[in-house]
């Protein structure tokens, strides 16, 4: 899936913000289990504009990441499932309500020559989960998706980095087409300045809905963007890359920017991006526009909040959807390996892209309690 650059920048932000930095840094084996206990309250349990059902969800997340590092080798291994408990509808506990295994390599066999490669499988009984980046609503099902990534990064010369990077992402949806996607990218970075950096970038995309045994609906994208990031001051950077995408010869604009200030106690960021996506289950592109906003700020070296909302517009060729999301997240340690975190996403979608009544609105609420243990980092 494609998703809206915008919002994906504010889940970037959240993640660096989520990996510590000896993990990064140290040399050898390294090996972090985690689990999580989570206590749910979901207004719309099965996504539905009307006649909505809730109910209370315990969830119990057992999470592995293993990580080696060497001076050319890195290679990176994470694991974890979802095992649930409905309290009304326990027609509806699984052990297995999501699944989630990834594992990378990067290889530098010299200080101009970078090689990665990384692969992951999801599995959920909730769609939604792969459809975060721009928020729609589905109900129950069976869905799965795997994707591959590698890429080849070298360094032209002192100022100048160029990149050739693959991913292909097959998308399933339990009694819907399948979704193929092979996405090819050339692009280069120039540093003009200490402060200023340009980027051009090139990009060929190919879709196929449908299994192969059946035939399959077939588009082909082409993008190009040139880009420009700046740091205004120490705390302060601005992105902006802009230009057009060619689907099956209709042109559409490419654009995206956002700009981020740190400050001593946290940091704040916009960001709005106009491109096109893959939807789960649905045969075609859509476009997509989004504008988000994501802020982190710790108080006290004991808490950490962090909020995102986020609008996103999502059209195809007979509907369209707009979703408001905001997101809010609250932790505090409660001991040298245990945290308690308070969360609460509520999701608006005004108008439907699957087959449900013209002019549906879809309200859901989660609220979230996690108690989360994290033993000390065990390394070699």
């Amino acid at each position: 899936m494609i998703a809206g650059k915008g919002t994906a920048l504010g889940v970037v932000l959240v993640c660096e913000g989520m990996l510590p930095n000896p993990v990064r840094a140290q040399e050898g084996f390294q090996l972090r289990p985690s689990l999580t206990t989570t206590q749910v309250h979901d207004s719309n349990l099965f996504s539905t504009p009307s006649d909505r059902v809730a109910d209370f969800v315990t969830r119990v997340t057992p999470v592995i990441e293993s990580e080696y590092r060497s001076t050319r080798w890195t290679l990176k291994g994470r694991y974890t499932f979802d095992a649930e408990r409905f309290a009304e509808h326990p027609e509806l506990s699984s052990a297995g309500a999501r699944r989630h295994a990834l594992a990378g390599v990067e290889y530098r066999p010299t200080r101009r020559w970078t090689l990665t490669a990384d692969g992951e499988r999801s599995s959920t009984q909730t769609p939604g989960d792969l459809t975060l980046l721009t928020g729609l609503a589905l109900t129950r099902a069976r869905a799965d998706r795997v994707a591959a990534h590698s890429s080849i990064t070298r360094q032209l010369d002192r100022l100048t980095t160029g990149t050739i990077d693959y991913t292909f992402t097959e998308d399933r949806l339990a009694g819907a087409i399948e979704i193929h996607t092979h996405a090819a990218t050339v692009g280069a970075d120039h540093h003009i300045s200490s402060r200023d950096i340009m980027k051009v970038k090139s990009s060929v995309y190919q879709f196929a809905f449908g299994s192969h045994d059946e035939g399959s609906l077939t588009a082909t994208s082409l993008a190009l963007t040139l880009g420009w990031t700046r740091a205004l001051a120490r705390d302060t950077e601005i992105a902006v890359d802009g230009g057009a995408r060619a689907t099956n010869g209709a042109i559409a604009p490419e654009l995206s920017g956002g700009i981020r200030f740190r400050f001593d106690s946290g940091s704040v960021s916009f960001a709005y991006a106009r491109t096109q996506a893959t939807i789960i289950g649905l045969a075609g592109t859509a476009d997509t526009q989004s504008a988000t906003a994501t802020a982190a700020w710790s108080p006290r070296r004991w808490l950490e909040i962090a909020a995102a909302p986020a609008f996103v517009r999502i059209r195809d060729a007979s509907a369209h959807a707009n979703v408001y999301r905001l997101t809010l997240d609250a932790s505090h340690p409660i001991g040298r390996n245990l945290s308690v975190a308070f969360g609460g996403v509520a999701n608006l979608q005004d108008g439907d892209l699957y087959a449900r009544p013209a002019g549906a609105t879809i309200q859901q609420q989660n609220i979230m309690i996690k108690i989360i243990a994290q033993p000390g980092l065990h390394a070699r």
